[in-house]
């Protein structure tokens, strides 16, 4: 069998087996009869459709069937003997010739059961056993990054250390910057998201917090304004002034602003050890935003703030830091040092696929629900195990999206009464979350991201469904519009499915394994009917979620009902993580594998250094900057860490084989890119080899 078997591989090597265990003669009779109930019969009730389900088949109607079984994994086999049934109501087929077909459907299935790869229950909890879970090196954050020596000086002015007057012009500068429609801000000038003000607000506190504790001349914090930050000089003030009075005026101010600048970029320097110009240009973009809260009322265009000479001087002071902040950027200089946070690989292989040899694959096998002594794990650890491989497994089965995509995830927690058309008898549903419930802008349009599966997605049909996730709450979104992906299933190496985790995940896990204490399975698995088994793990429901719940629109009905729920919730409270809570719950499992701090920013590197690393053409790589969400040079100058090595390594070859080399020069060019893209091929990995056919495979839809 192959490593990821069809329903089609299962029914050849069963004939294959017929051949050999009977004579000739018998063998071909039941090859025959086995071949007729699987083709006309059993493909009907697994969902083949023909134009005349009772007419003799012909040779490409067979063709088609057999096509249709290769859609279908081998573990399908469980559902044959259902399909059986319904084929047979179908075509209103006699007794005797269900008597006379229905045997070898039965053997078939029997002889399946001493198979690898038949999905049993039993064996999938008692041989599969989660190996040692590695530990002893702590959680990440215990690693050092940097060279800094001491601890982090938390000087930041907290809400309940500001006066209600300060609290109040902070609520005024938010409302500026954020609202839609704001009637003191300018037409052209363009609301904020949430996430940028957080973090505008943030750099004030920490500048607040400094000119009250630490500046050479402290100011009260019962007496501390925003234009302790930003000067305000109001217009009626200038009105009695000379030219050279306002000119000396400002010139004051703009000293004023540069001495307490300096002493704070020494305090950062000197006490809390920061150097980044990073971090200077975030304080001074918030002080900018700021100015234009500030003097709102004094301008009439946008372009009338880079007049007002304190304004002129924060951008001046801006470009230094620009300018900075680019130079290390092309030098590769980080505060942090890099080698923390990129993984160690084997000659010749990609950081990705050290990725999935090191981590992901790991992680999946964690996932099992027995311990490596064969006791059942606690349904907690269970859960957080799947947890971590859906996310690790999707940043890194396909180009590594931003992770607030992932963190805010949501799915809906309700079902509807009816069920879709679409929707097979034995299938499970998970509906969007309806419009109404979401996050909109005041179009309409979604402003969040969901988890849904569905068996019809954009006109295709899949008759075992397809989890699709929806994206438009990203900065790829806002540029590209909604984006949305098919998450394809992937069979691992133990005979597990990348859908298995999502379900138990999801719904949680059965185990049909128990005694008269335990309960009696009465639902929609045909092989567990009658038996006593016991849910081993909740899923996500083991963390308690917090239930978004909406209102019942409904006359014979008041209340409420959960509507909606976030997919990744904190395993301690049940709520939203934090982008700092998500980000070490991601770090840790792969610190506690590899000794490496890798983040979903490190893993966006990763993928663009694949790409060079991978050879990829320009417009490949224009493909993967558009699912990473960014421009091409953008992924080539932030992202991209291939080696000058690595990047002279295609022309460092034609050099030594074409210009170095012996013989006719001219006629082994011509044939030298097929011949090295076969040989470069074949030295891959084969972790390398499928992520390059994926990704090739992926670039369809681009160039559609």
């Amino acid at each position: 069998m192959r490593k990821n078997p069809t329903l089609w591989d299962a029914a050849e090597d069963q004939i294959c087996y017929l051949q050999a265990q009977f004579s000739p003669h018998q063998a071909t009779s039941r090859v025959d009869q086995f071949q007729s109930v699987l083709l006309r019969i059993v493909v009907l009730g697994l969902g083949h459709a023909r134009l005349d389900p009772k007419a003799k088949l012909t040779q490409a109607e067979k063709e088609v069937a057999i096509a249709f079984l290769k859609t279908l994994p081998a573990h399908d086999i469980v559902r044959v003997l259902e399909a059986l049934h319904l084929g047979f109501e179908q075509l209103g087929t006699s007794q005797a010739s269900r008597n006379n077909y229905a045997p070898r459907i039965l053997d078939w299935h029997e002889w399946s059961k001493s198979q690898s790869w038949y999905p049993s229950p039993i064996r999938s909890v008692t041989d599969l056993r989660c190996p040692s879970i590695v530990t002893g090196r702590g959680a990440a954050a215990s690693q050092k990054l940097t060279d800094r020596t001491g601890r982090y000086s938390r000087y930041r002015l907290q809400p309940e250390q500001q006066s209600l007057t300060l609290q109040a012009d902070l609520a005024a500068l938010d409302a500026f910057l954020t609202d839609f429609y704001h009637v003191d801000r300018l037409i052209n000038l363009k609301p904020i998201k949430r996430s940028s003000m957080n973090l505008y607000r943030r750099e004030l506190e920490l500048m607040l917090g400094f000119r009250s504790q630490h500046d050479a001349h402290p100011i009260a914090v019962s007496a501390l304004q925003l234009t302790h930050l930003v000067p305000l000089v109001e217009e009626e003030q200038l009105e009695d002034m000379t030219s050279k009075q306002i000119r000396q005026l400002w010139k004051h101010l703009q000293q004023s602003f540069s001495d307490w600048w300096v002493r704070y970029d020494r305090f950062l320097l000197a006490v809390c050890e920061s150097t980044s110009p990073r971090t200077r240009v975030n304080k001074l973009c918030a002080l900018i935003a700021l100015a234009k809260y500030v003097y709102r009322h004094q301008v009439d265009l946008d372009r009338d703030y880079a007049s007002i000479p304190i304004i002129k001087l924060f951008y001046s002071y801006l470009d230094a830091e620009v300018q900075r902040a680019n130079g290390w950027t092309a030098k590769r200089q980080t505060v942090v040092n890099f080698e923390h946070k990129w993984i160690e690989r084997r000659e010749g292989q990609t950081a990705l696929a050290a990725i999935w040899e090191q981590v992901v694959l790991p992680l999946q096998k964690e996932t099992r629900l027995r311990d490596q002594w064969g006791q059942l794990r606690r349904g907690r650890a269970i859960a957080k195990s799947q947890k971590s491989l859906m996310i690790w497994h999707r940043l890194s089965s396909y180009p590594a999206a931003r992770q607030s995509v992932l963190r805010t995830l949501k799915i809906a927690t309700y079902c509807p009464i009816t069920r879709p058309e679409d929707v097979p008898p034995d299938g499970w549903y998970l509906p969007k979350v309806p419009l109404e419930w979401r996050e909109l802008d005041r179009d309409r349009r979604p402003l969040d991201n969901c988890l849904y599966r569905t068996y019809t997605h954009q006109g295709k049909e899949y008759p075992k469904g397809v989890y699709v996730l929806e994206v438009c709450a990203d900065k790829t979104a806002q540029v590209y519009g909604v984006q949305q992906y098919v998450i394809a299933d992937q069979q691992f190496d133990d005979g597990t499915c990348l859908y298995d985790v999502y379900q138990s995940y999801l719904c949680g896990q059965w185990l049909p394994e128990g005694d008269k204490n335990d309960w009696l399975y009465d639902w929609w698995v045909q092989e567990w009917r009658g038996q006593r088994g016991r849910w081993v793990t909740k899923g996500r429901m083991e963390f308690e979620p917090d239930p978004q719940l909406q209102p019942l629109n409904s006359p014979e009905h008041t209340g409420f009902q959960s509507a909606w729920s976030y997919l990744f919730v904190n395993p301690l409270t049940g709520e939203l993580p934090s982008e700092v809570g998500f980000g070490k719950a991601f770090e840790n499992p792969a610190y506690r594998l590899t000794g490496k701090r890798i983040t979903p920013h490190i893993l966006r590197a990763v993928w663009a250094t694949w790409g060079g690393e991978m050879g990829l053409n320009e417009q490949q790589m224009m493909a993967l900057a558009y699912a990473m969400g960014h421009s091409i040079q953008t992924l080539r100058r932030v992202y991209e860490r291939v080696t000058p090595e690595e990047k002279r390594r295609s022309i460092d070859q034609v050099i030594d084989e074409v210009v170095l080399g012996q013989g006719a020069a001219d006629s082994r060019a011509a044939a030298i890119p097929l011949e090295q893209a076969m040989v470069a091929f074949r030295r891959l990995s084969p972790q390398d080899q499928l992520l390059l056919k994926n990704w090739l495979d992926s670039l369809d839809s681009f160039t559609d």
